[in-house]
């Protein structure tokens, strides 16, 4: 699964068994996280039948971020895309990787895990930039 879907409405469809090699492979990652974003019941029901759900749906169970019309699919996803490159681009790895390891991790170990990244990332010249950029009122420019 991606970190974040943004889905066209007219004729979107989701299915958590994307292909026929998906459908025979228990291990996918589908399997593995579906059951976490949208529940084992709704999990299952779709990966051992196949069956899609339209992208209003797809919304309704947080498997996407945000349906969108079809004109508008590519602007949405690039501004998104703007946002998220704006962001030092060391910060952006830590956080997917912490929060892809939430979800299999005891509490305990991500915030643990959380503390290291917070400190490795004080120690990053974005860090650095982003506390200046703050104590002189502009925004910051990240490397």
């Amino acid at each position: 699964m991606s970190d974040f879907l943004i889905y066209e409405k007219e004729g979107a469809v989701v299915t958590l068994t994307m292909n026929e090699p998906e459908k025979r492979n228990p291990l996918s990652a589908s399997a593995t996280f579906s059951n976490v974003v949208i529940g084992m019941s709704r999990a299952a029901e779709m990966m051992l039948t196949g069956d899609t759900i339209d992208a209003r749906k797809a919304l309704e169970w947080n498997l996407v971020s945000q349906v969108v019309p079809l004109d508008q699919l590519m602007t949405a996803a690039r501004e998104m895309a703007g946002r998220i490159a704006q962001n030092p681009s060391h910060s952006i790895r830590l956080t997917k990787r912490l929060m892809r390891e939430s979800l299999r991790a005891p509490l305990e170990t991500v915030l643990e895990l959380s503390a290291v990244y917070q400190a490795v990332s004080h120690k990053t010249p974005d860090h650095t930039e982003a506390v200046n950029a703050f104590l002189e009122k502009r925004a910051p420019q990240y490397s």
